[in-house]
């Protein structure tokens, strides 16, 4: 493993200092990684992800994982949704993100930067012809989820099914039922 690829004990180790620490003394825990670059990615998704990343592509996914802590917000336009596009062709890609994203339904219990990295994971799935029929169980079961629970993130996951089934019709009775509840 490359030098400034952090350790899967290393991730889960700063993502509970992360949740824990006042900012003040998180920057302190941070600056000793600089070189690792963990600071910024120290999040639930990162973690979940290289949890679940089989040794050979643990690189690939922490490099994925990267980029998905590079964006600023939510996907909402179809070009953001795009992003996802070229990772949904990776199967064992897709198949360490369900893993991910079936880990934990939800985890936010307050609005955080790191529910950012999950929602570009659900667009992975809401994209992907690999393990189609998982990732709609999946994806049905969230819409379950959010239903029942309104998290304050309600309107990324509808955005998602609309969006999205304008190409994946498949996704078009989520958008519905999500759309009623609201």
């Amino acid at each position: 493993m490359k030098k400034n690829i952090p350790t899967i004990e290393e991730i889960k180790d700063l993502v509970e200092k992360r949740r824990t620490l006042s900012t003040t003394k998180w920057s302190e825990v941070a600056a000793r990684y600089s070189g690792k670059e963990v600071w910024i990615r120290s999040d639930y998704m990162t973690e979940h992800l290289l949890e679940n990343a089989p040794e050979h592509r643990y690189e690939d996914v922490w490099k994925f994982a990267r980029k998905l802590n590079s964006y600023w917000h939510c996907p909402v336009k179809p070009a953001e949704y795009a992003r996802m596009s070229a990772y949904a062709e990776d199967e064992e890609l897709v198949a360490v993100t369900l893993k991910a994203l079936n880990d934990e339904e939800y985890p936010f219990e307050e609005e955080k930067r790191e529910f950012i990295t999950y929602f570009y994971a659900v667009a992975l799935i809401s994209q992907s012809n690999h393990h189609r029929e998982e990732c709609l169980e999946t994806l049905e079961r969230l819409t379950r989820f959010f239903i029942k629970n309104k998290p304050f993130t309600y309107d990324a996951l509808l955005r998602n099914m609309e969006v999205l089934s304008k190409k994946f019709p498949d996704l078009k009775p989520f958008a519905v039922e999500l759309g009623k509840k609201i």
